[in-house]
C-alpha cells in the first residue's frame, strides 16, 4: 500500500498493462538509474530535445511512475532551485523465479529493485 499522506499522487489500479514508447522507456530508466535527474540532465543525458523530454517526463508523471521535487535552496543560491525527479518506488512491483534442482526461490521488488519479499 502506498504511504501518500497529502493524496497527491495518481493512483495506479491493482493491475495495469504499461506501454511505453522506447522513449519513455529510456526516460524512465534513466531516473531509475541516476535518481535526482532534472529535465534538462535528460535532454543533455538522452539526447532527446527540451519539448520531447517535457512530453514524456509529463507522461511519466501522469502514469504516477514518476515525480518531482524542488531542491533545498543552497545559501546564497541565486534563482529558484531546480525541480529534480525521482521513481516512486511503489508505482510498480516484480516478481522473480529461480527455478533449479534444489528447490524454487521467489523474490518481489518495487520499482527501486529493493526486496520487498524473498522466500526461504
Amino acid at each position: 500500500m502506498r504511504c501518500d499522506p497529502d493524496n497527491t499522487r495518481p493512483k495506479l489500479p491493482q493491475q495495469i498493462q504499461l506501454t511505453l514508447s522506447p522513449t519513455e522507456k529510456r526516460a524512465v530508466l534513466e531516473v531509475r538509474n541516476h535518481n535526482h535527474l532534472s529535465r534538462a540532465d535528460l535532454v543533455h543525458t538522452l539526447g532527446f530535445s527540451k519539448s520531447t523530454v517535457s512530453t514524456t517526463v509529463n507522461k511519466l508523471i501522469q502514469l504516477g511512475l514518476l515525480e518531482e521535487h524542488r531542491e533545498k535552496p543552497d545559501n546564497g543560491q541565486v534563482g529558484q532551485p531546480a525541480l529534480r525527479l525521482n521513481i516512486i518506488p511503489d508505482a510498480l512491483r516484480f516478481v522473480g523465479l529461480n527455478l533449479s534442482t534444489r528447490g524454487i526461490f521467489a523474490a518481489v521488488c518495487n520499482f527501486a529493485c529493493e526486496p520487498l519479499w524473498i522466500s526461504k
